[in-house]
């Protein structure tokens, strides 16, 4: 019997042609496929597999990510500030108490009216400025407005110090802050950074943009994958520049603060970014060496010892020991007055560490290079006194470093004044 006919719309379906149809298809639907595949599996891979990431290393590119929530705010230019008008008590130790104005600064309301005498000084910066650990009263702003007001040359006249600080702001931040404060119409400002500037980044500062809505809430979820961070990183490599804010940036940063101070005439006061840096180093040097001396892969210490922040607090010798773990592996145990060693970490992770902490001098050392000649550095500030007792870790003031500050600062404010005219000289 004779195969019946093929319809028409049958024939230019026939079953020789689908395969390739449907292949084709397939191929198209794996090639779209395929990058966020590899992009989640690679992003498992290094969340299950890859190297734990400590939010507080100084190597992290995590600034946008650790600000708190209790504290700050978002901000399309400043990326974060303080939530404006509120009084903090928490039990922290880094925000014991404080309260902020209605312009998101520590302290008290300024008048946006200044009397024809009044004296204005614009303290910008980081978290040294803010007064980290310190409660109101203690910061150097505060005791530098003390001793200006304790000037006779100033006595009935309204002088007022405004602490424009906030933690994890580099200099980028800090121009732009003092962009939204010129209606203070300061005669003077203290410049105080460095240490957030240099710390590595696989994105500069100031090419940072975060935006709101849909499209900021994509570039934050994937900027925030390990992947992309991965990917970043070697592209920053070790260069010398990928930090916050490298040289060049520096350099415009200066720049645009003289200009913005010869149009709205106030001086600036550089301060050369104290820290300690160098301490930290030679203990982690010491460590390193102490552990391959006597070939331990692991080190058993104080936490200030091992910490790429906190140097010890005294300058004690340390104390050298060796120990066997259960393992069968060899463990040399630092000892340092006063402190228990209770922090173990691997020879490889201190390793780390010291090279963390060398790059971040060798970055703030080319940064403070940079500024003026006549900027006011450690021996101006805090005289003959150790540095363990003006600093509670590699750059914020005990209350005694703030107080020795506060001083030093306001007798350079008051010979800034007398240059300007604003108060007769002594």
């Amino acid at each position: 019997m004779p195969e019946p006919p093929v319809p028409p719309h049958a024939a230019a379906v026939s079953p020789a042609a689908a395969p390739p149809l449907r292949r084709s298809r397939a191929f198209r639907w794996a090639a779209v496929a395929a990058p966020f595949v590899f992009l989640a599996l690679a992003e498992g891979a290094l969340r299950v597999f890859g190297p734990a990431e400590d939010d507080a290393a100084p190597h992290a590119d995590r600034r946008l990510e650790l600000t708190d929530a209790r504290f700050f705010e978002p901000d399309p230019e400043l990326f974060w500030r303080f939530l404006p008008g509120r009084e903090f008590r928490l039990d922290d130790p880094a925000y014991p108490h404080f309260r902020t104005n209605a312009l998101g600064l520590r302290g008290p309301d300024v008048p946006p009216e200044r009397p024809r005498d009044a004296v204005r000084v614009i303290c910008v910066g980081d978290s040294v400025t803010f007064g980290l650990g310190l409660r109101d009263g203690e910061t150097f702003p505060e005791r530098m407005e003390a001793r200006l007001r304790d000037d006779v040359r100033l006595v009935g006249r309204d002088v007022r110090v405004v602490n424009a600080g906030t933690p994890g702001y580099g200099s980028v931040q800090g121009l732009r802050l003092l962009q939204r404060l010129e209606r203070l119409r300061p005669d003077v400002v203290v410049w105080w950074f460095g240490m957030n500037d240099a710390k590595p980044a696989a994105v500069r500062d100031a090419q940072l943009r975060p935006s709101g809505g849909f499209a900021g809430a994509l570039s934050d979820a994937v900027g925030g994958l390990r992947v992309v961070r991965a990917v970043r990183g070697l592209a920053a490599g070790d260069a010398a520049d990928a930090v916050r804010v490298p040289p060049e940036d520096f350099r415009e940063v200066l720049a645009s603060l003289d200009a913005l101070a010869a149009r709205d005439g106030f001086t600036v006061l550089h301060v050369r970014c104290p820290n300690r840096l160098d301490e930290g180093l030679r203990e982690l040097t010491e460590v390193v060496a102490a552990a391959e001396g006597c070939s331990a892969d692991e080190v058993r210490a104080p936490y200030p010892v091992l910490s790429p922040w906190t140097p010890s607090p005294l300058p004690a010798p340390f104390r050298f020991s060796e120990e066997s773990r259960p393992d069968g592996g060899k463990r040399v145990v630092v000892e340092s007055e006063g402190l228990p060693s209770d922090r173990v970490a691997t020879l490889a992770e201190v390793v780390r560490d010291r090279e963390a902490v060398a790059r971040w001098k060798t970055a703030v050392d080319r940064l403070t290079s940079l500024l003026p000649e006549k900027s006011v550095g450690d021996e101006r500030l805090f005289g003959t006194t150790p540095r363990h007792e003006v600093m509670t870790d590699n750059c914020h003031l005990s209350s005694r470093g703030a107080d020795l500050a506060g001083a030093a600062l306001a007798a350079e404010v008051l010979s800034r004044l007398e240059a300007a005219g604003r108060i007769p000289r002594r």
